[in-house]
């Protein structure tokens, strides 16, 4: 029969103790509403995000701001989405500001956003054409490529659709 010694002893003690600590760390984490998310898509990507690390909690009015990335659930836009995805999304929008559809590009309050397809095979046509000024509670949210279903095709959202906040790190 093998025997311990102490230094053997202290050793296993030591891995079980990290394993608790890394394991009650990680749900105590996932408990907390925090989680990674991984871009699986890279041919469709929104957003020039490889990881990033998102917090699922109620947003309210005040904190939102232009630039943040938010999370969005899509229930609401079955005809562009699977039921139960949710998003990362740009807020380039806030209520008040004016979103300007024209030629092919969408500017808001007079500065370029992105650029938009008038006529896709696919059947995903442009929210509006012309002019739209964001009402209260109304925000606009974007991706950063071409293929990106934003608020150019599904038009603002709430933030009853939003779900939480998200924080780039690749």
């Amino acid at each position: 029969m093998l025997e311990l010694t102490v230094r053997s002893k202290s050793l296993y003690t030591g891995f079980a103790l990290c394993f608790v600590l890394i394991f009650t760390s990680f749900e105590y984490f996932k408990s907390s509403g925090w989680k990674f998310l991984y871009e699986e898509q890279a041919y469709l990507r929104c957003l020039p995000i490889e990881l990033s690390l998102t917090r699922t909690h109620t947003v309210s009015p005040q904190e939102v701001e232009r630039g943040m990335l938010v999370v969005v659930k899509t229930d609401a836009y079955e005809k562009f989405y699977r039921k139960g995805a949710t998003l990362l999304k740009l807020i380039t929008g806030l209520p008040g500001d004016e979103i300007v559809f024209e030629k092919g590009i969408v500017k808001i309050n007079n500065e370029f956003v992105s650029t938009y397809n008038q006529d896709d095979d696919a059947g995903f046509k442009p929210f509006i054409s012309g002019k739209y000024i964001l009402k209260d509670g109304e925000y606009w949210v974007s991706g950063s490529t071409s293929v990106s279903l934003d608020s150019r095709y599904i038009g603002p959202i709430s933030l009853e659709h939003v779900i939480g906040t998200g924080y780039a790190i690749i």
